[in-house]
Order: structure tokens, then sequence, then C-alpha cells
């Protein structure tokens, strides 16, 4: 029972946070950072992130390409110019 519940607390106590840049001309990157109260330059990042890749498509834009990237890459990618 002591196992179910430490794995428990373990599994629940990280919540994330989506964050995201970029725009459809050069790709939007979102990723991801552990709790929820975290900043998204500040805090760390989780594992998970992606960048996906927009053509233009008449007088809106077209989903083309989607990467999977490290949430450490995502978060570099967005942060590397602020200071938070």
């Amino acid at each position: 029972m002591k196992i179910l519940i430490l794995l428990s607390a373990i599994f629940f106590q990280s919540d994330y946070k989506y964050c995201s840049c970029g725009g459809f001309e050069k790709g939007i990157v979102t990723y991801q950072v552990i709790g929820a109260e975290s900043g998204c330059c500040s805090g760390e990042s989780g594992e998970f992130g992606q960048l996906s890749l927009y053509e233009p498509s008449g007088k809106s834009w077209k989903l083309v390409h989607v990467e999977d990237i490290s949430g450490a890459n995502g978060q570099e990618a967005c942060c590397k110019n602020q200071n938070s």
C-alpha cells in the first residue's frame, strides 16, 4: 500500500505548463515546463516539445511538418534571448 501511495504522489506531483513561441512564418515551438506556476523560461523544462512548420495556403496557413524535440531544446529556442 505504501508503494502505491508513493507512486501516486510521484505521478501527480508534476503538473505541467505548456509554453510556445514563434509564428507561422518560421515555425511554432511548444514545450512543457514542470509545475503549473513555473515561468516558461525560468522553470524546469519537461521531457517533451514539438516544432510545427507551416506554409501559406490561400489566405491561411497549412501545417506541413511536425517534429518532436526535447523540452529543453524547446525552452532554449524560445528563451535564448531572455534573462528570466
